[in-house]
Order: C-alpha cells, then sequence, then structure tokens
C-alpha cells in the first residue's frame, strides 16, 4: 500500500511530475454560500482566514489566494451596489451575482490620452502581501499556498475593457503594446513579492477564450499576448517556483500551437523588445 501523502507534499509532488497518491485538489473558492455551508460564516471578503478555514474543512490540498490591494486603498462606492476599484475600473458587485468581485461596467482607459494620464498602481505598496503571509502562517505547512495575479492579457483588458482592447490591435497596436507590457510589469512584480513570502507555487489567471473559441485568431495572438505571456513564466520560473496556469474557454488551437512550435520559440526579451 502507497504512503498517505499530507496535503501540501500531495500537491508539490503532483506539480514536479511525481506520482502523489491521490489526485491533489484545490479550488478558488468564489461562492460565500460556501463558507456559510462549510464554516458557518459568510465572509465580506476574501480573506485568507475564511478561506484556509474553508479548505481544511474540505479536505483540499492547496490554497488560492491572490495578489492584494494596497491597505491605504478604500473601495469608492458611487451608487449601490457600484465601486471604483483601485485600478479605476467601476465595478457592479452583487454576490447574488459574482463574489468576491463584481462584472466591470466602464473603464479608465478609453483613449491614448487616458493612458497618458493614467497612473499605474505601485506593486509594492503596503499591504499586498497581508493576505498571502497570513494564509502561510495560519495553513502551519499543511497545505500547498498558491499565489495569485492576472496574466498580461486579463490585465490590460481589465482596465480597457475587452471590446476597446480588441478595437486597439488594429487602429492603436502600440498602445495595446503598453497596457500588456504595464500589466506583465505588474504582474511579474506581484509574483516576485509573493514568492519571497515563501508560497508553493504562482498561479497565473489569463483567461484568452470562451465557450466558442479563443478571443483572438492565433497570428494576433502570437504577436500580442503570447511573448508577455512566456516572459512572465519565464520570471517565475527563475524564481524556483512551479507555474500554474487557469485559462477559460476553449483556447485548443493556441494550445495546440505550443505543442508544434514549443513555448520557447517566443522568447520573451527579444519578442518583446520594441513593444514598450
Amino acid at each position: 500500500m502507497s504512503r498517505v501523502m499530507m496535503p501540501k507534499e500531495r500537491f508539490l509532488t503532483a506539480l514536479a511530475g511525481g506520482q502523489p497518491d491521490r489526485v491533489p485538489l484545490f479550488d478558488f473558492l468564489f461562492s460565500p454560500k460556501l463558507f456559510e455551508h462549510v464554516i458557518g460564516r459568510r465572509p465580506e471578503t476574501y480573506n485568507a482566514e475564511d478561506v484556509v478555514a474553508c479548505s481544511f474543512a474540505l479536505g483540499l490540498d492547496g490554497v488560492y489566494i491572490p495578489f492584494g490591494a494596497a491597505s491605504s486603498f478604500q473601495a469608492r462606492q458611487i451608487a449601490e451596489h457600484v465601486s471604483v476599484d483601485e485600478w479605476g475600473v467601476t465595478i457592479k458587485a452583487d454576490d447574488t451575482v459574482s463574489w468576491p468581485g463584481g462584472p466591470p461596467i466602464d473603464y479608465p482607459i478609453k483613449t491614448r490620452e487616458d493612458w497618458e494620464n493614467y497612473e499605474p498602481l505601485n506593486p509594492q505598496a503596503p499591504g499586498r502581501v497581508e493576505e498571502v503571509e497570513a494564509a502561510i502562517r495560519l495553513s502551519a505547512d499543511r497545505l500547498a499556498i498558491l499565489g495569485g495575479m492576472l496574466g498580461p492579457l486579463t490585465q490590460a483588458w481589465w482596465i480597457t475593457g475587452v471590446e476597446a482592447f480588441s478595437i486597439m490591435l488594429y487602429d492603436d497596436p502600440e498602445l495595446a503594446h503598453r497596457t500588456l507590457r504595464a500589466g506583465t510589469d505588474y504582474g511579474i512584480a506581484a509574483g516576485r513579492a509573493m514568492a519571497a513570502t515563501g508560497v508553493d507555487a504562482l498561479l497565473i489567471a489569463d483567461d484568452h477564450g470562451g465557450t466558442n473559441g479563443p478571443m483572438m485568431s492565433l497570428p494576433l495572438f502570437r504577436r500580442f499576448v503570447l511573448p508577455y505571456f512566456a516572459e512572465m513564466v519565464a520570471a517565475f520560473r527563475n524564481l524556483g517556483l512551479p507555474v500554474i496556469m487557469h485559462n477559460d474557454g476553449d483556447i485548443r488551437i493556441y494550445l495546440d500551437d505550443l505543442v508544434d512550435t514549443g513555448i520557447h520559440a517566443y522568447h520573451p526579451v527579444e519578442r518583446a523588445a520594441g513593444m514598450r
């Protein structure tokens, strides 16, 4: 009979390509009703204490904790269920539809002038890794801690909107590259900050597709997204940490292309050079 592994050991064994005693599991835990059912309380915000407690109660092996907002930031409420987040994005939050965040309904970057006047966030601002550090402490080395951040594409369209970003690819490709560059730099800084806390792996959430297929053609993906994504992955691997990709949608055409060419064909520095 094989030895029963501890949750963290099971998770990291699988990430290293080994054979765990069973398939390791984790969940984003994006449902306040689940918390209420499992641990008897309904969190107002996504926080380490409740997430770790819920993960233990469910018998999970890993805990997902995203890079956080600055401790000095307070969301600006502009209407019932409507607020402006740290990026300047207007969000309509209703936990019957989406939690812990909400769907964006307005964006700070609509024109090149908006971009020129936009002040990027400081990834080193105090407070951003507090929940990550709390999760590490509360898990007591029993669960794998996964530090999460948005990938280049999702971070870019978060401040422009999908429609405006899609038009930008054709009408102002240089500005599209600027937004992708900024998202990549922020994500890499986030990963480095979380790596310094002692997380076990980094998870890049970057949705590249939908139910009916990828968000853009393969040539556009190769030109605009893949070099930045490859750069982020390479930066995290250089930190000695496993990297997990979360990606919604049918992106088989992208994955098949990577199988055929290899991600190393898209050098993260040379291909991104000149796009900044």
